[in-house]
């Protein structure tokens, strides 16, 4: 593992935990179309060539228009401001203690594994803890490149057939748009109803 990887494994890392903090919905898109950059860079690195691409259309271009498209009809500000400043630096230094110590600390695995089973984890806290619909969104995105980073390794180490790794790589990335435009029409339905995207309002919604 070289420094660029490094340093591209803590910016992944970085921005993602940022991503699930932010407030503002349109520097939320930036910074998922940030994070779909970064990541594709370190796909294309590790010597998959679609995987990168199919990574970049979906996580740094489709999913942060669909969110921008989104916040438009429900407002760029998130107005339920359950957490902040202490849980961003909180969740950034769980985050990265988890990549230290399984670069460092841990040397039988693989990065890759350790920069997946780190996302894993901030897509878990999102998904857990963030009731916004819009960052479960963002959660689960995160959730789903860390499935992409967990197939790359497998492509690498055990070379399965290139149509199976593109199958499975396009089928995931359309899973993944379809529960981003679901959750999202759900927001915008949410908002229109309770005038809120809090997914724990959802019980006062009448169809």
């Amino acid at each position: 593992m070289n420094e660029i990887i490094l340093m591209l494994i803590y910016l992944t890392v970085i921005v993602a935990a940022i991503t699930v903090e932010l407030m503002n919905f349109k520097k939320v898109v930036i910074a998922l179309s940030i994070y779909g950059i970064v990541t594709t860079i370190i796909t294309l690195l590790n010597g998959e060539l679609i995987g990168s691409i199919i990574n970049f259309i979906t996580i740094g271009v489709l999913v942060p228009l669909l969110i921008l498209n989104a916040s438009k009809k429900v407002g760029f500000t998130e107005k339920e401001k359950y957490f902040g400043t202490i849980t961003t630096i909180i969740s950034l230094a769980i985050a990265i203690s988890v990549t230290t110590i399984g670069l460092f600390i841990v040397h039988t695995i693989n990065w890759e594994f350790v920069l997946a089973i780190t996302l894993i984890t901030i897509g878990t806290y999102a998904l857990a803890v963030k009731g916004n619909l819009i960052k479960i969104v963002v959660g689960y995105t995160i959730y789903d490149s860390a499935f992409h980073l967990l197939f790359s390794l497998y492509a690498v180490l055990y070379e399965p057939p290139e149509t199976l790794t593109l199958t499975v790589l396009i089928a995931t990335s359309v899973i993944l748009l379809g529960v981003v435009a679901s959750i999202l029409y759900l927001a915008i339905h949410n908002y229109q109803k309770t005038g809120v995207i809090d997914s724990w309002s959802l019980r006062r919604l009448k169809w």
